[in-house]
């Protein structure tokens, strides 16, 4: 028998628990971090996939210069009532439904800067995910991937148990339904297929090595050697020419 699945929280609710992962933590400051980095003023981002909201409050309440933000997710507006008041109480926030591995409903040259976490795992087609949305970003626009890294502690031991497979289901819930990973990445892999989509000065960055479901901690932001491999996250970024 199948378990029943639980209700997707509201974000204001994520910010404030206590019992927040060590790799939230540092995948939150990573991303306020690197949009910050791209010296955004008045701009206008597109969220892929935006869940509960919560990267959308974080980009519009941290100083990265966007103010105007285009969400978007395969099923009808996941974000709670008052998730949605929150966020038009600090910027303009919008929502459009896409379609699965589809071409973006939205013009050329349309948005700033476009982010994703936990995304890009979940299609089929990452290239034409990846591709789209260089195509919508302006000249100059700048792209964030958040995704979790196949060489992973976790896997390690999966594969060596013959258990490393693909795709999985990996959890879910109501609103947004089973959470699959059709596919993950390793950072080279990564690299690649957003330097192929057209992007220049891609960069990878390495979030958190330990365990997760201990919220076991040995490095935040490892840099080398063993603990960049074996990182939990990988966050792709570049720009658009």
């Amino acid at each position: 028998m199948k378990k029943n699945k639980n209700h997707l929280s509201a974000f204001t609710e994520r910010l404030n628990n206590p019992k927040i992962s060590y790799l939230e933590i540092q995948q939150r400051k990573n991303f306020i971090s690197k949009l910050k980095s791209f010296n955004l003023n008045n701009a206008t981002a597109l969220s892929i996939s935006c869940g509960d909201g919560i990267w959308d409050y974080l980009a519009l309440t941290n100083g990265t210069g966007i103010n105007r933000i285009v969400a978007t997710d395969i099923v009808q507006n996941p974000v709670k009532e008052e998730g949605i008041i929150a966020l038009n109480n600090i910027g303009y926030w919008d929502f459009v439904k896409v379609e699965v591995d589809n071409k973006l409903p939205f013009k050329d040259n349309n948005f700033d800067v476009v982010y994703h976490q936990d995304v890009i795992e979940h299609t089929r087609k990452p290239y034409l995910s990846i591709s789209e949305q260089y195509r919508v970003l302006r000249p100059g626009g700048g792209i964030f991937v958040g995704t979790p890294n196949i060489f992973r502690p976790a896997n390690i031991v999966k594969s060596l148990l013959g258990r490393l497979r693909f795709p999985v289901c990996i959890g879910g819930n109501v609103e947004i339904g089973d959470y699959v990973h059709e596919q993950e990445f390793h950072e080279y892999q990564l690299q690649i297929l957003m330097e192929e989509a057209g992007f220049i000065n891609v960069t990878i960055d390495y979030v958190f090595l330990g365990l997760v479901s201990p919220n076991i901690m040995i490095k935040d932001f490892p840099k080398g050697g063993f603990g960049k491999t074996f990182a939990h996250f990988l966050v792709g970024s570049g720009f658009k020419e």
